[in-house]
C-alpha cells in the first residue's frame, strides 16, 4: 500500500471534521470560489460570515522563543495531550487490540478536536475540557499553548521535516460564526475554502483530498468518499507531516528472515533488521524490556544556538519499543500505560544507555476504526447526543457529531519509518424520525375533546364537511 521513498515520512493526516447544521442551504454553484482574505474581526456577539481565507495570507511559522517554550513546557499541556491518547489507545486495545494491528495519533486527533473545542459550549464544551483534563485552563490558554506546541514540532531542514497543516471547508451557503472562523485561523493557521457538498459531493472530496495530499508529500491520497461529505456544513482537515531517517539505519544487507511468534503460539519467519549499538534500554522487573532508538538529530534554531552555543544539535525525535516478556502479556502492558507510567520510563530510559544488540521486525501494518463509541466512553457523550449537542460557537444551527473514523498505516524499514494517519469526524443535523404510518383526516370523522387525566369526555363530535360553518338543526 506504501511507496518506498529516499527518506522515510511519518504522515499524521488527522481529523477531517464534517458538519451539516440547519443553517445550510444548498446551491448548484460552482466548486470551490477563489479565496478572499477575512477582515471580520471577533465581536462580543458574533456575526455569521462567507468570507475566505488561503494558505497565502499565512507568515512563515516562527519557532516559540527558548521562554515561550519553558512556558509550554511547565503548563503540562503535552502530558494532557498524550494522555488523552493513552486512554483512547486503552480503550481501542480493549476491544481490537488481540485482533489486529492498532495505531493512533494523539497528537493530530487533539490538534483536530482542539479546533472543535473552540465551536463548543455549554455542558458539550465542559465535557469536552473534562475528557481533556483542561478544566484548569481557559480556553484563551488552551489556544495560545496548543500553538506553541504545533510551532515547536515544525522543521524544515534537510534531514528533518515536520509540517503541520490545517484548513476549513466551508458548503457553499454554509454560514459560520467570525470569532470561530478567526480564532482557528490564528490559533492553527487554517485555511478556509468554500465547496459545494450537496451538489457536488464527489468533487468536493476530491478538492479535499488532493489538499491533504499535497500536504503529506502524497501519502494519503483518499482521505474522504463523496458519501462523507454529502449534505455537510464545513470540513475541518489537520494534516501532520514527518520525515527523516534513523540516527544509525539498519544495514539492509544484514535483513533476514527470523522467527516471530504470533499470540496463538503459531510462529512465522518474518524479515527482522539486526543491529549492534548503543541504545536506552532497561529491563522492567516483570521482565518487560524497553528499547528507545534515535531518529536524525536535530539542528537548533539560531536563537537557541546562541544562548547555548555548545548546543548545536539536539535529539528530537526517538521510537520507543516496549516488548513484554511474552506475547500473552502484552494487555498488561497497554493497561499500565499512563502519562506518569511513560514519564516514568523516559526518566530512566535517559540514565540507561547501553551497548548491545537489537533484533527490528521490517512491517508495514494499517489499522482502520470508528471511535465514536470509545470517545463516548471516555465521557464526551454530549457531543454525540442529537438532541444534547451545542455546537453554537461554530454556527447557529443545530448540530453533533455522528461519526468518527481513523485510519492509520506504517512502514517500518532499514532507512527510517513511514506512517500515516487520517481521521474524519462527520458532524449531522438532528434527523426527523423515522415516518411508520401516514395518517389522512380526508373524509368524514369523530373527535372527543377529554381529560386525558381522568378520561372524562368534555364534547364528542363528528365532521362531514369541514367547508361549513355551522349545523341546520334548531
Amino acid at each position: 500500500m506504501l511507496k518506498q521513498h529516499v527518506f522515510n515520512p511519518i504522515i499524521m493526516t488527522s481529523l477531517s471534521i464534517l458538519l451539516s447544521c440547519q443553517s445550510v442551504q444548498q446551491s448548484p454553484n460552482k466548486l470551490v470560489p477563489t479565496p478572499t482574505m477575512l477582515q471580520q474581526s471577533p465581536s462580543p456577539s458574533p456575526q455569521l460570515i462567507k468570507t475566505l481565507s488561503d494558505d497565502n495570507a499565512f507568515p512563515v511559522t516562527k519557532p516559540p522563543s527558548p521562554g515561550e517554550l519553558k512556558e509550554l513546557l511547565d503548563s503540562g499541556l503535552v502530558a494532557k495531550y498524550n494522555e488523552m491518547g493513552f486512554k483512547l489507545f486503552k480503550s481501542i486495545f480493549a476491544k481490537e487490540g488481540l485482533k489486529q494491528n492498532i495505531m493512533i495519533s494523539p497528537l493530530s486527533i487533539m490538534l483536530a478536536l482542539g479546533m472543535v473545542y473552540n465551536g463548543a459550549s455549554g455542558e458539550t464544551k465542559a465535557e469536552m475540557a473534562r475528557v481533556f483534563a483542561v478544566e484548569d485552563i481557559d480556553i484563551e490558554e488552551f489556544n495560545r499553548l496548543s500553538n506553541l506546541l504545533w510551532r515547536s514540532l515544525v522543521q524544515n531542514q534537510d534531514d528533518v521535516k515536520v509540517k503541520i497543516a490545517n484548513s476549513l471547508w466551508l458548503d457553499l451557503n454554509g454560514t459560520l460564526k467570525s470569532s470561530f472562523v478567526e480564532v482557528n485561523r490564528n490559533t492553527y493557521q487554517a485555511q478556509l475554502s468554500q465547496l459545494d457538498f450537496y451538489k457536488q459531493p464527489e468533487l468536493a472530496a476530491k478538492a479535499i483530498n488532493d489538499w491533504a495530499e499535497k500536504r503529506t508529500n502524497g501519502l494519503i491520497k483518499k482521505l474522504l468518499t463523496k458519501q462523507d461529505v454529502q449534505e455537510a456544513l464545513l470540513v475541518l482537515v489537520n494534516t501532520v507531516y514527518f520525515k527523516t531517517n534513523w540516527s544509525k539505519v539498519f544495514d539492509t544487507q544484514n535483513t533476514q528472515a527470523a522467527s516471530f511468534e504470533l499470540l496463538n503460539g503459531t510462529v512465522i519467519h518474518h524479515p527482522m533488521m539486526p543491529q549492534t549499538n548503543q541504545f536506552s534500554y532497561l529491563k522492567k522487573a516483570n521482565g518487560t524490556e524497553v528499547l528507545t532508538k534515535e531518529y536524525e538529530t536535530h539542528l537548533t534554531s539560531e536563537e537557541e544556538r546562541l544562548i547555548n552555543p555548545d548546543r548545536s544539535w539536539e535529539i528530537r525525535y526517538a521510537m520507543t519499543w516496549i516488548l513484554p516478556q511474552t506475547g500473552n502479556q502484552i494487555t498488561q502492558e497497554v493497561n499500565g500505560l499512563n502519562q506518569e507510567a511513560w514519564q516514568n520510563l523516559k526518566d530512566r530510559l535517559e540514565k540507561s544507555v547501553q551497548y548491545g544488540k537489537i533484533l527490528i521486525p521490517k512491517f508495514q501494518a494499517s489499522y482502520k476504526g470508528n471511535l465514536t463509541g470509545y470517545l463516548s466512553e471516555l465521557g464526551m457523550e454530549k457531543l454525540f447526543d442529537p438532541e444534547k449537542a451545542t455546537l453554537n460557537n461554530m454556527t447557529s444551527g443545530r448540530a453533533f457529531v455522528s461519526t468518527v473514523i481513523h485510519e492509520t498505516k506504517i512502514d517500518l524499514n532499514e532507512k527510517g519509518t513511514e506512517a500515516a494517519a487520517a481521521t474524519a469526524v462527520v458532524i449531522h443535523l438532528p434527523s426527523a424520525p423515522t415516518v411508520t404510518f401516514e395518517f389522512k383526516a380526508d373524509h368524514p370523522f369523530i373527535y372527543l375533546i377529554h381529560d386525558a387525566k381522568t378520561g372524562a369526555i368534555l364534547f364528542i363530535g363528528s365532521l362531514i364537511n369541514p367547508a361549513a360553518s355551522e349545523t341546520n338543526g334548531n
